[in-house]
């Protein structure tokens, strides 16, 4: 379960930075920030490695694309 709330958490992170990087050309980022968020991107795709192939993780990556249209 570890692992997924890392990748549940970064997915998070990274989505709201993304957004600010988009719609806010007043913020600065620094090279600290910037290698912190890579870090926890990086660490994401290190525990979805390690989970990728359970049912949890599957359920959750297919959750990202929305409720299916029916």
């Amino acid at each position: 379960m570890k692992h997924l709330l890392n990748v549940a958490d970064a997915f998070v992170q990274a989505q709201q930075q993304r957004h600010t990087a988009d719609y806010d050309s007043s913020t600065n980022w620094s090279k600290t920030e910037v290698l912190a968020l890579i870090a926890i991107v990086d660490g994401a795709f290190q525990s979805l490695a390690t989970i990728k192939k359970e049912d949890v993780a599957q359920d959750y990556l297919l959750s990202l694309l929305g409720a299916p249209k029916g």
